[in-house]
């Protein structure tokens, strides 16, 4: 016997949740971006200068695979649940259409 799970979503959460999705993964790749692009001596200049974002980007620095590893599984989560979302959003107005666009 087939089970068949029935789920509905309403239009007015599943939007704005697409919209946050894109935004919160938008933000991890500006994050990997600038953890990656960051010179180290002038972060260590900075912060020995009292800068206290330059002394949280050097903790970061100092476990940058950590740090770019949950960037990345982040950024993918995110990425996932915006293409689900999104699919559930468009089946919702479009029909079995809504896969295709």
């Amino acid at each position: 016997m087939e089970a068949h799970i029935d789920f509905h979503l309403p239009l007015w959460v599943a939007a704005p949740a697409v919209v946050l999705c894109l935004a919160l993964s938008a933000y991890m790749s500006a994050a990997e971006t600038g953890i990656t692009g960051a010179s180290p001596p002038r972060m260590h200049r900075l912060a020995q200068q009292g800068n206290k974002r330059a002394a949280m980007v050097n903790r970061l620095l100092d476990r940058k695979d950590e740090a770019v590893s949950a960037m990345l599984l982040g950024n993918s989560v995110m990425n996932i649940l915006s293409a689900s979302l999104t699919t559930a959003v468009l089946t919702t107005v479009f029909g079995a259409a809504g896969v295709v666009y």
